[in-house]
């Protein structure tokens, strides 16, 4: 059985406010998942990212990561944050730096990490990203996609244990999307990757584990498939089917296809459907 590196138990958490961000919220993530958060504005699911990391501390209940409650001293929060990793949706909440080489290079140097290490290993993220070319260009001339690439090798530069994206497909121009689904499928082999989007093609395509959040309640959980042939959490959720399962269905309706053939998991496998049915 696999163990479980991320823990919820029975989370509430309230913003000064009164709101209620996350309600009596308990689920385990495993190790050799990629995960994915989904659900419209509202639903949680930043703020749940933020309890894994140690942003928000819950109201009532327990958060746990690698077995291990968290608590929530500078300390520990600081060892927390060395294996756990975070990129918002909004990289200007993260880049405090003249130019992008400071800014990759800044927890490394926190660390007092030496010098030669610390351009070694800037300079293999940056490539990684195919950011070189900003390495000495100031932030505040980036636009929103770049700062995200350069707010997400800020982490990655830190080999983090877990990472956690919030809308990482946000500001991204189509190339660099693209880009990011495959460096997605290249880190999942090595580390825990979750994820929150609205983009339900890429949490579709990329998770093998989809985590439906509404008020911040968890819905349901499971596979992609298990999700979205659920009509009663589609609708509850008010989430729409992947295009990918839309052309199928529709398929399936005009009697192009029948059930048996397994649905498109990828543009590729569609494109290969529409192919043999052309034949």
């Amino acid at each position: 059985m696999e163990s479980s590196i991320i823990e919820l138990e029975n989370v509430i958490y309230q913003y000064p406010n009164g709101t209620v961000a996350l309600d009596r919220l308990t689920l385990k993530i495993s190790n050799s998942k990629k995960a994915a958060l989904i659900g419209h504005n509202g639903a949680g699911k930043s703020t749940l990212l933020g309890h894994i990391n140690g942003i928000y501390r819950p109201t009532t209940g327990k958060v746990i990561v690698n077995q291990k409650e968290i608590r929530y001293s500078r300390l520990e929060l600081n060892r927390l944050r060395r294996k756990v990793g975070i990129v918002f949706q909004d990289p200007e909440q993260q880049l405090f730096s003249s130019n992008v080489w400071e800014d990759i290079a800044y927890g490394l140097k926190n660390l007092n990490v030496p010098d030669k290490m610390i351009q070694e290993k800037v300079q293999f993220i940056m490539e990684y990203l195919h950011i070189t070319h900003l390495v000495q260009r100031p932030i505040h001339y980036l636009s929103l996609g770049e700062k995200k690439l350069v707010a997400l090798a800020g982490v990655l530069v830190m080999e983090p244990e877990i990472l956690l994206l919030d809308e990482p497909t946000a500001y991204l121009e189509p190339k660099a999307i693209e880009r990011l689904i495959q460096f997605l499928e290249e880190e999942s082999s090595s580390k825990l990757i979750l994820l929150s989007t609205h983009d339900l093609e890429l949490a579709y395509q990329w998770a093998d584990h989809l985590i439906v959040l509404k008020n911040g309640k968890k819905l349901k959980e499971g596979t992609p498939m298990e999700i979205f042939s659920d009509a009663t959490i589609l609708r509850e959720s008010g989430l729409k089917l992947p295009i990918l399962l839309e052309i199928y269905q529709e398929l399936l309706k005009q009697k192009r296809i029948d059930s048996s053939i397994k649905p498109p998991t990828s543009s590729t496998e569609l494109l290969s459907l529409l192919h043999n049915i052309c034949k």
